[in-house]
């Protein structure tokens, strides 16, 4: 018989909802969203299971707060010996699926055991765990975009001032503002102090 497992993520706590196959509650555990926390979810989720179940474990996609229980049940070895499938669902699918139950109180916290039922229907679009080599490029790649992005923004805000102190600078002067040359100019030749006490 299978064994789901719906997990709510926040960044403090994971709320856990253990979950037969007739959709019947097993056990209902909150654990903090550390080391320690996953481990011991992990001890409760084996002593529910029985020797030939199948073990299926679920938590909505929440930013970085799903990584690291995703990546630790997904790797832990005696989870692997039961073949566990770990899925991080799209919260809008769980967030749909919730709206079936018009009864349930929208502050009743039951997120977890939406997530074991949702499990429990199935047909799941496949679940992909990135493996750490792929977050690494994926937040190098987000890092750079960061970076680009908060340096056009001081760019724009330089050209304002620049704009204020010589208006006429890119009429008169035949090179690029942000080039090798102005560059070296600005960082070697004078001091911000000395440019910002030149005469107009």
């Amino acid at each position: 018989m299978p064994l789901f497992v719906g997990i709510d993520v926040s960044s403090k706590n994971l709320d856990a909802c253990l979950m037969d196959g007739m959709g019947e509650t097993l056990a209902t555990q909150t654990v903090t969203n550390n080391l320690p926390g996953a481990s011991e979810l992990r001890d409760a989720i084996l002593q529910h299971a029985e020797a030939d179940d199948t073990i299926q474990i679920a938590m909505e996609a929440t930013s970085v707060y799903s990584w690291h229980p995703a990546m630790f049940f997904h790797e832990d070895p005696e989870l692997k010996q039961r073949r566990t499938k770990v899925f991080t669902l799209n919260p809008k699918l769980v967030r749909n699926f919730k709206k079936a139950y018009a009864e349930m109180d929208k502050t009743d916290p039951k997120d977890a055991w939406v997530i074991a039922d949702r499990l429990r229907f199935g047909r799941l679009p496949k679940s992909v765990i990135q493996s750490e080599q792929y977050l690494a490029l994926q937040r190098l790649t987000r890092m750079r975009y960061h970076l680009i992005q908060s340096l056009t923004r001081e760019q724009q805000v330089f050209l304002n001032h620049l704009f204020f102190k010589f208006s006429a600078f890119n009429l008169e002067v035949d090179t690029p503002v942000f080039g090798h040359a102005i560059t070296e100019f600005l960082l070697e030749a004078y001091s911000l102090d000395e440019i910002a006490q030149m005469p107009l």
